[in-house]
């Protein structure tokens, strides 16, 4: 069973339509003034998306990046990237255009990552949630993932390592998680998702789209960390930060 704290979360999430308006997304840095966040938002929910096309962003790490923002004293600015790349935007000069402060967007604490930037405490711990089609009973547990079934990952995830030691040509990596869904929905190229359960319980249980369409094979496994990720020279930021 997921946790009380994350049903209370995602309801938060459904029920609200936060205006964000001290999230900007300028163009013309100032790093005296800004917290520029580094984030993606075709990854969807409950990280951060809309619900109205020409609404603003919402979501648990929008609101995380404006009260980070607040306690510094800073505008917090949203700084659009592919979210398997966000971390190399760090290598950029923070004054450019691409340039950002930290990465904020539902990343793992990983080692390979650890050895080129600092990593904050962690804000978040998580498991990997199994999620296959409400009325597909081939797949009651983990186990039966081996029997030749696809499962759909996010690329360069902890989700995709996990499986790809685990299950050898099975897994079918993509950048967008709906995608994934959508596949376990038609049950077209994928029989399952294995993904980080924030987004597996908005799937599963709150998206409006989806509901009904999707279970989750329980136990969730391999508890792990999001953590904010910055350049390792600015120390004084880390621990503010932390």
């Amino acid at each position: 069973m997921y946790s009380r704290r994350i049903h209370h979360l995602m309801l938060l999430v459904l029920s609200c339509t936060w205006a964000w308006a001290a999230v900007s997304y300028a163009q013309t840095p100032n790093a005296e003034r800004e917290l520029r966040f580094g984030t993606d938002p075709t990854g969807g929910a409950p990280y951060i998306f809309k619900v109205d096309p020409n609404g603003p962003y919402i979501g648990f790490e929008v609101e995380l990046a404006a009260y980070l923002a607040q306690k510094l004293g800073r505008l917090p600015v949203a700084v659009e990237g592919e979210w398997s790349t966000l971390p190399e935007l760090l290598d950029k000069p923070r004054g450019g255009e691409k340039g950002i402060d930290i990465v904020l967007n539902g990343y793992e604490l990983r080692e390979d990552l650890q050895q080129q930037y600092a990593a904050t405490v962690p804000y978040y711990v998580y498991r990997l949630a199994l999620v296959v089609h409400a009325q597909d009973d081939s797949i009651q547990q983990w186990s039966d993932l081996r029997a030749g079934k696809r499962i759909g990952v996010l690329e360069g995830s902890v989700a995709f390592d996990y499986c790809q030691q685990r299950y050898p040509g099975q897994v079918l990596p993509n950048k967008d998680v709906a995608v994934m869904f959508e596949e376990v929905k038609r049950r077209g190229r994928v029989d399952a998702t294995v993904q980080d359960n924030p987004a597996a319980i908005w799937f599963v249980h709150f998206d409006p789209t989806y509901r009904g369409q999707f279970k989750m094979i329980e136990p969730a496994r391999q508890p792990s960390y999001y953590v904010i990720y910055l350049r390792k020279e600015d120390r004084q930021l880390k621990e503010r930060l932390d």
